[in-house]
Parts: C-alpha cells; structure tokens; sequence
C-alpha cells in the first residue's frame, strides 16, 4: 500500500499535466485551477490506470488533491484480494479433448 505523501504526490503530477499548471498544491481547487469536465475525465482516467481506482464522475468538482487520495486510501484498504491458489492448467491446446468425452 502507498503512504499518503506518495498517493498525494502522484495525483499532483496528474493535476499539473492535465490542467497545464506547473505549482498544484493538495489543497488548490480543481476548478479553480481551470478544471472542467473534459480534463476530470482525462484525470479519472488516469486515477483508475495508475491506482485501479474508479472515481465517481463529479467527484473532481468543486474538490481539492486531498479529497481523491481519501478515496483512494480507502479503496486500497478495502479493495478485494488478487491473489488466491493457482487456477490449474488444463494442458495444451494441442491436447485437446476429443468432443464429447465427460470430464
């Protein structure tokens, strides 16, 4: 899991790329620095690649960095294993069963 400094750090980059704006502080507004609709999809598309989160659509509006790494802590925290037991390898498909043999 990423600390809190990390995440935050992460979603600055992405700010100041999406919106153009070289000094994004975790606490600017996303509106204020020129967000709008268009660029907080670029931003919730790029949250989802980099953390496997999926924000809510207006959650950028009117919201500051702060806001977004919360949401991403939390669904890092809660978010389901990956991992498990192995899926076993039903053999090569050069192996394949003849139609209609019952495993």
């Amino acid at each position: 899991m990423r600390h809190d400094a990390d995440i935050e750090q992460v979603l600055v980059g992405i700010w100041s790329d999406v919106l153009g704006v070289s000094a994004v502080g975790i606490y600017d507004d996303f509106l204020e620095l020129g967000g709008h609709s268009l660029l907080a999809g670029q931003i919730h598309s790029r949250v989802q690649r980099k953390f496997g989160v999926m924000l809510k659509a207006r959650e950028l509006d009117n919201t500051t960095i702060a806001w977004p790494a919360a949401q991403i802590r939390v669904a890092s925290q809660t978010a389901p294993s990956t991992s498990g037991p192995p899926i076993a390898s039903r053999g090569h498909a050069d192996q394949a069963e003849p139609h209609g043999t019952a495993r």
